[in-house]
């Protein structure tokens, strides 16, 4: 229709749905290159920023890269 207002109100309800899916910052991951910590997400790429436990670099991976680790608060 050529109205951004339209276009925004429609995207955003799939970028929410995405959201839910990812992991949360702060939670614990295992990537390919070690575990880490969610530092940010970006819904719009699927990728996530994790913090790396052994080194505390950071490095950004697609979110089918990135497996949440189970709470150990048992």
């Amino acid at each position: 229709c050529g109205r951004l207002m339209c276009c925004l109100r429609y995207e955003i309800e799939h970028y929410k749905i995405f959201k839910k899916k990812f992991p949360s910052p702060g939670d614990l991951v295992a990537t390919p290159d070690g575990d880490g910590k969610i530092i940010s997400q970006n819904v719009i790429k699927k990728t996530a920023i994790v913090e790396l436990q052994d080194t505390s670099k950071q490095e950004e991976y697609p979110m089918g890269e990135v497996e949440v680790l189970p709470d150990d608060e048992d």
